[in-house]
């Protein structure tokens, strides 16, 4: 008898008896697998469980740092709610914008052909009659056509002079289109001349006191030449600050 037998048997006597005495009914099967197999077998059913657990533990850390689903449902509902509160604002801009430069374009379409008449009747004045045309384009970029020419000329290819003529004349006709005449608004005109020869300047003073005929305007100047040339002309007042 070998000794893991001897071990067995000598195991088996040492271990008490069931209750009562009596011996088993029937004989205890031998486990078909040696105790090697079962002990590989009890040592990967341990990692098994020990990995599950690992990943239930990982799952269940996820799920607390996600939060609760019923939280997050509230969250992405909140957050939809803003997302079209944003579109509808959205929507509404691009069409206020859309609506504008159509409204823009109708004005422009109407206003720029009678601003470019008036202004070139003021062009005209100031230049003694050697501008017969003005037009303007869309962002209201002024173009003049001398008398006997039919070819406009921007008014970067003017002289300095003629460019500050003019702008001005563009100045004086949107004041006649934008303010009321029955309303005799006062036209205020800060420093307008202060670029212009003395030629130029007695040109535009003249057709100033023609329009102070319907409304009053105020020039308000840091040079003395203009009192000069017109300061003994009727119902003209200076006053000195």
């Amino acid at each position: 008898m070998d000794s893991d037998a001897q071990y067995r048997k000598k195991a088996y006597e040492a271990y008490p008896a069931p209750e009562g005495g009596n011996a088993p009914a029937a004989p205890v099967d031998r486990p078909a697998q040696s105790r090697e197999t079962l002990r590989h077998e009890l040592e990967r059913t341990v990692a098994e469980r020990d990995e599950t657990r690992s990943r239930a533990d990982y799952t269940a850390g996820r799920l607390r740092a996600i939060g609760d689903a019923f939280a997050l449902e509230a969250q992405l509902a909140e957050r939809r709610e803003q997302l079209a509160a944003a579109q509808e604002e959205y929507d509404a801009i691009a069409l206020a914008m859309e609506t504008l430069e159509r409204a823009n374009t109708s004005l422009q379409n109407r206003f720029s052909p009678e601003l470019g008449k008036r202004a070139a009747a003021y062009f005209s004045a100031l230049t003694g009659g050697r501008y017969a045309a003005v037009s303007l384009d869309r962002s209201f970029h002024a173009l003049a056509t001398a008398s006997g020419d039919s070819a406009a000329r921007d008014a970067a290819l003017l002289s300095q002079g003629a460019g500050d003529q003019l702008y001005l004349a563009v100045r004086l006709a949107v004041c006649d289109m934008v303010l009321p005449a029955e309303k005799h608004v006062p036209l205020v005109l800060d420093d307008a001349l202060v670029s212009f020869d003395d030629e130029r300047c007695r040109a535009a003073l003249e057709l100033l006191l023609r329009i102070a005929a319907d409304r009053q305007v105020l020039l308000l100047t840091c040079q003395h030449r203009e009192a000069a040339q017109i300061g003994n002309r009727e119902n003209v007042q200076i006053i000195s600050l």
